[in-house]
């Protein structure tokens, strides 16, 4: 009679608590990470939708003659968080290429002295030179902004930049036509 010899079971009990500390440690690789940037999205959650582009007046199109993208940006109005955004983005877009631009409420507007800008305020009386972002109410709930390039677009896409500088998913797009 052949007598077989088994595994003890206190290796068998320390083999099973290393494989699970193990597969555990493999997991929390994959999790935390996961975790920790889908938190950080949600500090945009609020404002995936609050900039709106007005088109009341028949702006947010492309001024052939001095090479300029006029962009008419308002906040929508039940956006009651509007003291956490700190600046706006503008990314424009054609088949081939893509360009974009983020200015900072105070900034220097283009034109004003600087010639790194290239987002300007249609509306000298309302930003005295410098960036002026809209508010849900109250005189600058909507700012028509000029964005100069020689390029061609196609389409235009609005972002709210948070006080940390982070960059939100888009809050509206157009296509942009001739003025």
């Amino acid at each position: 009679m052949i007598q077989k010899r088994g595994m003890s079971t206190v290796i068998a009990s320390v083999l099973l608590i290393l494989l699970t500390i193990s597969a555990v440690a493999i997991i929390a690789n994959f999790i935390i990470p996961f975790t920790e940037d889908s938190l950080e999205s949600t500090e945009c959650f609020e404002f995936r939708e609050h900039f709106l582009f007005d088109e009341d007046f028949d702006y947010n199109c492309y001024d052939t003659a001095n090479g300029k993208y006029i962009l008419s940006v308002k906040v929508r109005p039940e956006n009651s968080s509007s003291e956490k955004v700190a600046g706006i983005s503008f990314r424009l877009t054609s088949k081939t290429s893509g360009t974009s631009a983020t200015a900072f409420e105070g900034d220097v507007a283009a034109g004003e002295g600087d010639s790194t800008k290239v987002i300007g305020i249609l509306d000298r009386q309302i930003g005295i030179g410098t960036i002026v972002i809209p508010k849900p109410t109250g005189r600058y709930s909507a700012i028509t902004y000029n964005y100069t390039s020689t390029e061609a677009y196609e389409k235009a896409e609005v972002y709210p930049v948070l006080e940390d500088g982070r960059i939100c998913e888009a809050s509206d797009a157009i296509q942009i036509t001739e003025c």
